[in-house]
């Protein structure tokens, strides 16, 4: 008579009824299963226990691994939304150039009242070119950075706005205090404002230059004819129109 195998305390009883040796896996495989739910229980039950140190070196390396991932995360997500946000193109750099040229004139120009108007100065510094001086200025970076000078670009347009400010600044505290200009102190700054910008000036090819200097010129003629037919046509208006 063959001895049925006796795998298991829970299995043996299973394994005579099955009454064939073959019987022997089907009951392995439910003992496994049976022992897997007790496992299961076990540790749902006693989630309150202490933690063994296998399992808390577990969850301090997943602790590190995920601070790690989180890291990494935001620079990721930067590269992927990158794909999907569009840039405002860069207009052509002769566009930029004549509206920069005409801001430095206008800077000269605010360095000439200053002595007699400090607050007119500011003004001119808030005004016509310079009510868009900064983005201009950060595209003529932009165009450094594409023309291969990148080392230079970020230092030259940060110090022409730092120059500006410094300068500005000087004229704020002399309107405020109403006190008398400096006006030594005051052209000093005024002076480095102009050279920071001649610098970045000087990161633009000459021929657009040249021709930002032409746009410039004939923007200012038409201007100027502008000017003269609207005085004009007010000369030949009466100043009364008579009634029918």
């Amino acid at each position: 008579m063959l001895a049925h195998p006796t795998h298991s305390g829970v299995c043996s009883t299973k394994a005579r009824r099955c009454g064939t040796v073959s019987a022997g896996p089907r009951c392995i495989r439910s003992a496994a299963l049976s022992g897997a739910g007790h496992q299961q229980q076990s540790e749902q039950q006693g989630s309150g226990a202490p933690l063994s140190s296998r399992r808390m070196l577990l969850l301090a390396a997943q602790a590190l691994v995920a601070g790690l991932t989180l890291q990494e995360r935001p620079a990721q997500a930067e590269r992927g939304l990158a794909k999907y946000i569009k840039k405002k193109a860069l207009d052509p750099l002769e566009t930029y150039v004549p509206v920069i040229l005409e801001a430095r004139e206008q800077l000269l120009e605010a360095g000439e009242v200053m002595g007699t108007s400090p607050d007119l100065a500011r003004q001119l510094l808030r005004s016509g070119p310079f009510g868009a001086v900064r983005e201009n200025v950060r595209v003529l970076g932009e165009y450094a950075v594409i023309n291969g000078q990148a080392e230079k670009a970020a230092p030259l347009v940060n110090g022409f706005f730092k120059a500006l400010e410094d300068y500005d600044l000087n004229l704020r505290q002399t309107v405020k205090q109403q006190k008398d200009l400096d006006k030594e102190e005051a052209q000093r700054l005024l002076d480095r404002s102009v050279k920071a910008l001649d610098d970045l000036l000087a990161t633009v090819p000459e021929d657009t230059i040249t021709k930002g200097r032409t746009i410039l010129e004939v923007a200012r003629k038409k201007s100027m004819a502008g000017l003269e037919e609207g005085k004009q046509f007010s000369e030949d208006v009466p100043d009364t129109i008579p009634l029918p």
